[in-house]
């Protein structure tokens, strides 16, 4: 801890030597606070799991380039102590500007520099990167001493931790009161996480007049959250007037600065040809894209494609391998994905285990077809004891989240009794709604139950005649 203290002060002396041999103000390219989940449902949500998350972003190469410039035109730096520099009240700091004041612009400015180390301390924390443990509380202290000292980012980000109950307790009114502070003081992204709030009617009253407001005075600051945020609504038409050439112009202007999630976003239109000529080689590209700039769910789906040959030639390989590194954080799809591989030795050593492991962990993270996966492990005791009882939770739950799959297994169950008492009109409801949502078994299924059902009744009648 003492070592990094003392990095501290060096970047601190660091930066102050360059701020005074470069007379300009400070200009820090900073990481900014972004909404996730923009393509979630439209609903209104009371729910705790719709969660704003700290985004990395990196200075443009241009941005660099500027700041190189600028350090390489400064003046050398003189050789007097930065201590002594001070010592002659007369002597200005800088052109015109009479001691006094110079050093209170450099006291601001240290100030100003300490409050930016309070808030990025904090998104370390918040991650657990850069040496540093992850400690969410740790983090919330930071941000909130970086928003008590007018820090707009530390505002964001405690508004952040409030609405998602980060290290505190949820409590809307105060996110919303830091997001609003935030935004007066200039944040665009504190002004892109209020649009989408209201937008959504996230725990709060649904305002798509001021959402909209909101998006796109952030979205023409060049904002890239709020321009893919507002594209989609405009896409999807959540708020407001549907329109689909708008919001995949605001979707490909956010894509051109490399947002992750706007690259995502479109490399979704292009695989469904939703308001452009659908393109799957197009789409793979740009999910590649997005995986590359460290989207974690285009990772899961660069490895199924892989796995499966779309857009890019079958490689078993690159799939386990991409798939492996999305399942390591945090990815269900790949979870999922990466267990069907292990079951079947698709490319790996068969390890039921392992599988029935992968399927646990995506099921816990409510994934429909990892709940239905480890269903059938456990209905035939697959990678462990057999448990035919909470297979059938596990179908209930995965048809619930429109697994079609889980439903037509849940009819099975209730047609034969495994796992539950036998029910065959209940049994017949979930085939009929599998078969609808295109479940081929199923559609089989529903005139073999029927012709049953009349046989039955057929028989009947002839004992009681």
């Amino acid at each position: 801890m003492a070592h990094k203290t003392d990095h501290q002060r060096i970047q601190i002396i660091l930066f102050y030597r360059a701020w005074v041999r470069r007379k300009v103000g400070i200009n820090m390219s900073l990481r900014t606070v972004k909404f996730v989940g923009s393509m979630g449902n439209s609903n209104n949500s009371h729910s705790k799991n719709t969660t704003l998350s700290l985004a990395s972003s990196t200075p443009s190469p241009s941005s660099v380039q500027a700041a190189s410039e600028r350090d390489d035109h400064a003046a050398p730096p003189s050789d007097l102590p930065i201590t002594n520099q001070n010592t002659h009240d007369e002597a200005p700091f800088f052109d015109g500007m009479p001691a006094e004041e110079g050093q209170q612009a450099i006291a601001n400015s240290l100030e100003a520099a300490r409050t930016k180390v309070l808030y990025q301390l904090g998104k370390n924390y918040l991650r657990g990167e850069n040496g540093l443990p992850k400690d969410e509380k740790k983090a919330f202290e930071l941000f909130r001493a970086a928003a008590d000292a007018g820090d707009v980012d530390g505002m964001n980000a405690l508004g952040v931790c409030y609405i998602n109950g980060t290290a505190v307790e949820q409590d809307v009114t105060q996110a919303l009161s830091y997001f609003r502070a935030a935004a007066a003081a200039g944040s665009h992204r504190a002004k892109t996480n209020l649009g989408i709030i209201f937008m959504q009617g996230i725990l709060v009253e649904r305002d798509a007049v001021y959402a909209e407001a909101l998006l796109s005075e952030a979205a023409e600051a060049g904002d890239l959250m709020a321009q893919h945020n507002l594209g989609v609504f405009r896409i999807k038409g959540v708020g407001v007037q549907r329109d689909e050439a708008r919001g995949i112009a605001l979707v490909r202007q956010a894509a051109q600065g490399d947002d992750p999630e706007a690259l995502a976003v479109l490399a979704a239109c292009y695989y469904q040809g939703l308001g452009v000529e659908q393109d799957i080689e197009q789409a793979v590209q740009l999910f590649r894209r997005a995986a590359d700039a460290g989207h974690i769910p285009s990772m899961g789906l660069m490895g199924s494609f892989y796995l499966r040959g779309v857009g890019v030639p079958r490689n078993q390989g690159a799939a386990i391998q991409i798939l492996t590194l999305a399942a390591e954080k945090g990815n269900a799809d790949a979870m999922t994905n990466l267990g069907v591989t292990y079951l079947r030795g698709d490319g790996v050593d068969v390890d039921v285990d392992r599988a029935v492991e992968l399927f646990r962990s995506a099921a816990e993270l409510g994934d429909p077809d990892a709940q239905s996966n480890l269903g059938v492990c456990l209905l035939e005791g697959l990678g462990s004891t057999r448990n035919p009882y909470e297979a059938v939770e596990l179908f209930r739950k995965a048809a619930d989240g429109g697994s079609k799959q889980a439903r037509y297994l849940l009819g099975r169950s209730l047609e034969a009794g495994i796992g539950v008492q036998p029910d065959f009109h209940e049994a017949l409801r979930h085939y009929r709604q599998a078969a609808s949502e295109g479940h081929e078994e199923a559609k089989k299924r529903v005139p073999e139950c029927i012709m049953q059902e009349i046989r039955k009744i057929a028989d009947y009648n002839i004992f009681v005649s």
